[in-house]
């Protein structure tokens, strides 16, 4: 019996990595097309600064024009850094200040170029899971009950 019910958590883990990695990766897809939307808003800006360029400032500058456009352009510049930064978050890696590498988020030097990496005092928080005292189920540090069997934690 104890080795059927080892068996049932080890599949139940299993298929609870499954599902995080699938989220996981479903998560950066979306981001991924959030961040070429953004792209082709920024693309169609462009034209419109160079069509109002082109049809304004050739006889007269006016910088008022234009404020609008580059205002939408740096928004959707800034939600693109927040949607790769969700990225980097989501596959757990961090780019290297020197030479723009991704490496884990637990090294503490850059991988390619050396460079130490500086820490962020988010990622020093340990979110380390524990286990379920009832079924050895692995749960969230922050849960009160497991999600497998119910156990009040």
């Amino acid at each position: 019996m104890a080795f059927l019910s080892e068996i049932k958590n080890k599949i139940s883990q299993t298929t609870q990595n499954a599902v995080k990695g699938t989220k996981s990766m479903a998560d950066t897809v979306k981001l991924n097309a959030l961040i070429t939307d953004e792209e082709k808003l920024i693309s169609e800006r462009y034209q419109q600064i160079g069509k109002l360029y082109y049809e304004l400032y050739s006889t007269q500058p006016s910088e008022e024009i234009f404020a609008p456009a580059c205002t939408a352009i740096t928004e959707s510049m800034d939600r693109i850094a927040g949607y790769r930064k969700e990225i980097q978050e989501i596959k757990g890696i961090k780019i290297c200040t020197n030479c723009g590498a991704g490496v884990p988020t637990s090294t503490s030097f850059c991988s390619v170029c050396g460079c130490a990496m500086h820490k962020d005092v988010a990622a020093e928080i340990p979110t380390q899971n524990r286990t379920c005292p009832s079924c050895n189920n692995e749960v969230e540090t922050k849960m009160t009950f497991c999600s497998n069997c119910g156990s009040k934690l």
